[in-house]
């Protein structure tokens, strides 16, 4: 019979949102709002991956990891790295 001595709980990474801590897809539609008033070729480049993210998998489905993965891909490609930049 196990006696509860060595007990720990496992929070995902959803547990701290209970807390008002905002979840990476909220974090990433935040900071898409907030850069709306720069006018620079990053703000471009992100908003352009959101919004394609956005219509094809669903309002509410991306966040921050998955728009530097397009991007990290996007430079990976020779002829995209001088228009992405470091």
């Amino acid at each position: 019979m196990y006696d509860g001595e060595k007990l720990g709980f496992f929070f995902g990474a959803g547990a701290s949102a209970e807390f008002g801590i905002p979840t990476l897809k909220a974090l990433t539609k935040e900071f898409h709002e907030m850069i709306q008033s720069n006018d620079t070729k990053e703000r471009c480049l992100f908003s352009q991956i959101y919004e394609s993210m956005e219509t094809i998998y669903g309002r509410d489905s991306v966040d921050i990891e998955s728009i530097l993965s397009v991007i990290v891909g996007l430079k990976d490609e020779s002829k995209v790295r001088e228009n992405v930049g470091d």
